[in-house]
């Protein structure tokens, strides 16, 4: 790891930038990719691939707390 972090902050890093990804409203942009290479390198162990929102997962709560809106076909 860096010569500067200890495992403990290292560890601490990488579960901030976990909760920032998941939080993200585009998993998909430069910005979150770059957040995941930022991750694998902090710990590669853990580093996931990044998944599309599916349909099945509208109107979940989202990390911020609101409901996201359900679509349907009928309107």
């Amino acid at each position: 790891m860096s010569q500067n972090l200890t495992n403990a902050e290292c560890a601490e890093l990488a579960r901030v930038v976990r909760q920032v990804i998941e939080c993200d409203r585009y998993p998909l942009s430069p910005r979150v990719r770059r957040w995941n290479e930022l991750l694998a390198k902090l710990d590669p162990t853990a580093a996931a691939p990044v998944e599309p929102f599916t349909a099945a997962e509208a109107g979940r709560v989202s990390c911020f707390g609101w409901f996201t809106r359900r679509t349907s076909g009928d309107d």
